[in-house]
């Protein structure tokens, strides 16, 4: 390293990785392959859940409501609402598989608007645990209570990791903004 160098990065912290001769991280490396792989991890999983859901919602309209309410187990309406939040669930996994599906296409082909759309997505992700979690209390529909505050918890970690990751990487400002 020249002198004018050293002299030059010393004076302006900035100018290190210029003064070393490097670029500043910028591609789909690093963390940001991660992100990659639980963009496509949750494109998946989302597929699976909402076919899997049709199934649950089909089956429920047939034959759950009138074996339970013939023999007396639940209520019609706890049925109904029952039915409703499997629909809610369905049509938020459709956005999600939807949002999931235009911010790989952005990923991709670099765009800036990657990163609004992944924050979006992370928080409707967020939002969607939030309700699936609340609302078989509300309904008293309970089952297992851990079992639903791991799953939250979970999706509250995952969720609060990535949104920081794409707020605050300078691989993805460099990437995408830059």
């Amino acid at each position: 390293m020249s002198r004018a160098m050293l002299e030059e990065s010393t004076a302006n912290p900035n100018s290190v990785d210029a003064a070393r001769g490097s670029q500043p991280t910028a591609g789909l490396g690093g963390w940001l392959i991660l992100g990659q792989m639980m963009l496509w991890w949750s494109l998946i999983g989302s597929v699976i859940t909402m076919v899997d859901g049709m199934g649950v919602l089909a089956d429920s309209l047939m034959t759950v409501k009138s074996s339970l309410v013939d023999n007396g187990i639940a209520s019609a309406s706890s049925v109904t609402s029952w039915f409703i939040f499997m629909l809610v669930i369905w049509c938020g996994n459709l956005a999600i598989i939807i949002l999931n599906a235009i911010a790989l296409m952005l990923l991709y082909r670099r765009k800036r608007l990657f990163i609004r759309f992944v924050r979006i997505y992370w928080w409707m992700v967020l939002c969607l645990s939030v309700i699936a979690f609340l609302y078989p209390i509300a309904t008293d529909h309970v089952s297992s209570m851990a079992q639903l505050y791991v799953k939250l918890i979970e999706n509250l970690i995952i969720c609060c990791i990535w949104l920081l990751y794409y707020s605050r990487s300078s691989r993805v400002k460099h990437t995408f903004i830059r």
